[in-house]
């Protein structure tokens, strides 16, 4: 399966574009808060968030996003420590 450019595009502002299936936004929504751990609540928001992500991908699915969205942010917060920046 094959990502469009639009996708790659619009991927940063993901939720204000309709180019993105309901299991395509389930990803991103429990991507976003595991990301943005501080932003969502344990008891509502995540919850939730598994339940849709848990609407489109069975258990080893789900574990493989999470696997994926844990080693990027480990990466992500090491450049960060070693004082990398993204360029802009």
């Amino acid at each position: 399966m094959g990502i469009s450019q639009a996708k790659i595009d619009t991927l940063s502002a993901w939720w204000e574009v309709r180019l993105y299936s309901a299991a395509e936004r389930a990803a991103l929504t429990n991507t976003e808060s595991l990301t943005r751990i501080n932003d969502t609540t344990v008891d509502l928001l995540f919850q939730s968030y598994h339940e849709q992500l848990a609407e489109h991908f069975d258990e080893d699915e789900i574990l493989d996003i999470i696997g994926i969205v844990i080693t990027m942010n480990i990466w992500t917060r090491q450049k960060h420590a070693e004082g990398a920046m993204p360029e802009p």
